[in-house]
C-alpha cells in the first residue's frame, strides 16, 4: 500500500497535462485561448492534488490497521501477514529464518499489584527493547496481544537469535525503569524454520518453546541485569 501511494503520488500530477493533450489530439494544436488553458490547467491540478490526498489517507489508514496504538509495534494481522511472507521467501532462497516468542512473566500480578498504567508501561518498554535496541529489527517486531511478543529474524538461526535477546536485555535493559522496579523477566521460545516447514508448523514452535520456559522455574529468561 505504502509504496501504490508513492507511485500514485507522482502520476497524479501528470494529470495535469491531460486536458492540453487532449486538445492538442482532438484538434491538432494546443489551446490558443490563454483564459481557456489556465482553466484546463488549474482543474487538472486540483484533480491531482484531490487524487494524492485520497491516497495519502489511505496510506495512513493501512498503518493504522497494523499497529498496536499501545506500543507502536507491528499488530497480530501483520504478523500473520509477514509470516507467511517470509517462510515463503526463506524456503524458495534457502536462507535461516528464526522466531523469538516472548511472553512477560507474571504480568497479571503487575497489573492486578500497580494497575494498569504500570503494565502498560511495562508493554512499552518490552517494545522499546526490541525494536530498538538491534536497529535491523525495527520492521520485524510485534505485539501479538496481551503481553506476548514475536520477532523474525532472517539469516539468523536459533542460537544466534537468542543471543542477540540477551545482549539487547543487557546492554539497554538498566535504561527501562519499569522493567528494574518490577524485577520483570520474559520467558521466550526461538525457534528455527525447518526445511518444508509451514508458517503455522513454525509459530506453533516457537510458541511451545517459550511455554517450555515458562513452565520449567530453572530455565533460562531474559531479564535486566540484577533483576
Amino acid at each position: 500500500m505504502a509504496y501504490l501511494y508513492r507511485v500514485l503520488r507522482y502520476w497524479a500530477y501528470l494529470l495535469v497535462l491531460v486536458p492540453l493533450f487532449t486538445d492538442w489530439v482532438e484538434t491538432g494544436h494546443l489551446p490558443r485561448a490563454p483564459r481557456e488553458t489556465l482553466t484546463e490547467f488549474t482543474l487538472g491540478i486540483i484533480l491531482a492534488i484531490g487524487i494524492s490526498i485520497i491516497y495519502r489517507d489511505m496510506a495512513k489508514l493501512q498503518a493504522m490497521a497494523e499497529t498496536d496504538v499501545l506500543t507502536g509495534l507491528f499488530n497480530r494481522r501483520r504478523f500473520f501477514e509477514r509470516l507467511e511472507q517470509e517462510v515463503v521467501r526463506a524456503q524458495r532462497l534457502d536462507i535461516a529464518l528464526s522466531l523469538a516468542y516472548l511472553d512477560v512473566d507474571d504480568f497479571k500480578a503487575i497489573n492486578d499489584q500497580h494497575g494498569h498504567a504500570a503494565g502498560d508501561q511495562v508493554l512499552r518498554e518490552v517494545a522499546h527493547l526490541l525494536a530498538h535496541g538491534e536497529r535491523r529489527w525495527v520492521d520485524s517486531c510485534f505485539r501479538l496481544g496481551g503481553d506476548e511478543f514475536a520477532v523474525l529474524l532472517e539469516g539468523a538461526n536459533a542460537g544466534d537469535a537468542a543471543d542477540a535477546l540477551h545482549r539487547i536485555m543487557g546492554e539497554h535493559g538498566r535504561e527501562c525503569a519499569a522493567l528494574r522496579r518490577h524485577r520483570v523477566r520474559l520467558s521466550y521460545g526461538v525457534a528455527q524454520l525447518l526445511a518444508g516447514e509451514t508458517a503455522d508448523a513454525f509459530l506453533q514452535r516457537a510458541d511451545a518453546l517459550m511455554y517450555e520456559t515458562k513452565r520449567q522455574p530453572g530455565r533460562e529468561r531474559l531479564s535486566v541485569p540484577g533483576a
